[in-house]
């Protein structure tokens, strides 16, 4: 009785003009809302825990040297969190591991995507495609590491000399 009430007094108070506080009026016209909501944080929540649990066993296993335990968990993780950096670093370090050379390039690309700024990614895309023979392309992401770090030696001498040698 009371709720039909106050639904009634909240519909003529906008049918003549007055304003509704959406703060209190959300929850009386929409009641499930808030509940789907936080249903959707917890999962999240949940999502986010479950992944980051994961990651963890997995750098333990690879701290260990255990890269063929590590790989199902840093794959799993992703899968929760495909743009988790963390975990997009385990897969590319795992990779690299494992001689696969083209998986380790493609999660640095995607590292490169979510941090274009990121010295360090274009250094590690750098060796991956140097390791791949790709020499050009692999001193295009060392010159641009240096260029985002212009005071770390180790990126400034990993660029390839494409010149002839001076004398």
């Amino acid at each position: 009785m009371i709720r039909r009430f106050c639904l009634l007094a909240f519909a003529f108070s906008g049918a003549v003009g007055c304003s509704h506080l959406p703060s209190w009026s959300e929850p009386l016209l929409h009641p499930g809302r808030d509940i789907e909501e936080r249903k959707a944080e917890m999962a999240e929540s949940i999502s986010q825990r479950q992944a980051d649990t994961r990651l963890k066993a997995a750098q333990a296993h690879f701290a260990s040297g255990e890269t063929a335990k590590c790989r199902p968990l840093v794959e799993e993780s992703l899968a929760l969190r495909p743009d988790s950096i963390p975990a997009l670093r385990m897969a590319a370090e795992v990779a690299l591991a494992e001689d696969r050379g083209a998986d380790a390039i493609a999660y640095y690309r995607r590292l490169v995507e979510l941090e274009p700024a990121d010295a360090q990614t274009r250094h590690l895309l750098g060796v991956a495609l140097e390791i791949e023979g790709e020499v050009i392309e692999a001193n295009e992401q060392f010159q641009r590491a240096a260029q985002l770090a212009p005071n770390n030696p180790v990126y400034r001498m990993s660029q390839i000399p494409t010149g002839p040698p001076i004398r």
